[in-house]
């Protein structure tokens, strides 16, 4: 009996189909019935009952689909330890990042970094925000920078700045002629003069998606977007050249220096801003020195990234 095995039948009585398990695990039909049918030979009883209108486990079957999670629970913890143990036993980090703050940030953290470890490598993994967290929780990262959203559960936050999200929008484009001065560095433009705007979007599934869908619907607006591009340098150099408006964070705003420039707006608080966090497992076991010395260099630069 293999692992592979115990997959597929705990594949099937979850989707109670086997098409759609065949779909789920990449195989075919023919090979996915075949080997079901060989796994119940060996075994000596059936798995499934395959007499009535739709397929279903039988009783045995159903003590044998329980037993073969837990097995496979225990083969995936075992392998995420393992995995542990080897990254924690070699003489570099895995770090996760997104390409916002890659740019931005690790230039002078890794400059700090190396001067302390001048024999150390660390392994950059350029991903949004959730696909960070997923890959902490399978022990892929020691550390990320993440924009914190709800929190994900067994991984722990430390909070390292807010993030301030700005509007930019065309020099060429009439509504900033309505721009209020509130005071501070940025001046204002009202929610109610941007329902006939054309937005320039990342991806559904970005932190920075959500954020504008949330903005969107606390202030009643309907947007038309006119682009979807998840880099933000495409999304500030299509506003510049009035192409709509769109959501640019703070830091990106101060590395800027590329003329034509778009200007910056301050909106509504509805437009929340990020929260960006360094986001670690909850439980790592013992921590790499290495890590540590990692994150406690991040933590300092970007502390001072206002400065």
């Amino acid at each position: 009996m293999e692992f592979r095995e115990l997959q597929f039948v705990l594949t099937i009585s979850k989707e109670l189909s086997f098409s759609r398990a065949a779909k789920k695990l990449f195989v075919s039909q023919p090979t996915l019935s075949l080997t079901v049918a060989k796994l119940e030979q060996e075994i000596g009883y059936k798995l499934f009952d395959r007499t009535s209108t739709r397929l279903k486990l039988t009783e045995k079957g159903k003590l044998f689909a329980k037993k073969a999670e837990s097995v496979l629970e225990i083969k995936n913890r075992t392998d995420r330890e393992i995995q542990s143990m080897a990254m924690s036993s070699r003489d570099s980090i895995h770090f996760g990042i997104s390409d916002l703050f890659s740019g931005i940030l690790l230039p002078r953290v890794l400059s700090a970094f190396y001067a302390l470890n001048p024999s150390s490598r660390v392994i950059i993994h350029n991903e949004t925000s959730s696909v960070l967290e997923t890959m902490l929780l399978s022990d892929e990262l020691d550390l990320a920078l993440v924009v914190k959203a709800e929190g994900v559960p067994n991984l722990r936050y430390q909070e390292v700045f807010s993030e301030q999200i700005l509007l930019a929008v065309s020099q060429e484009n009439q509504v900033i002629e309505q721009a209020e001065n509130l005071g501070g560095k940025f001046p204002y433009l009202a929610p109610k003069l941007l329902g006939q705007q054309k937005y320039l979007l990342s991806p559904v599934g970005m932190r920075s998606r959500s954020s504008a869908e949330a903005f969107f619907a606390a202030e009643g607006i309907t947007p038309f977007i006119s682009a979807i591009t998840a880099s933000v340098d495409t999304q500030n150099r299509l506003a510049s050249y009035n192409h709509g408006v769109a959501f640019i964070p703070y830091s990106f705003v101060k590395s800027v220096h590329l003329p034509p420039n778009p200007l910056y707006f301050k909106t509504a608080d509805s437009l929340a801003n990020w929260t960006v966090a360094i986001a670690k497992r909850e439980s790592p076991g013992s921590v790499n020195k290495l890590t540590a010395a990692f994150e406690s260099m991040l933590t300092s630069v970007v502390s001072e990234r206002l400065s």
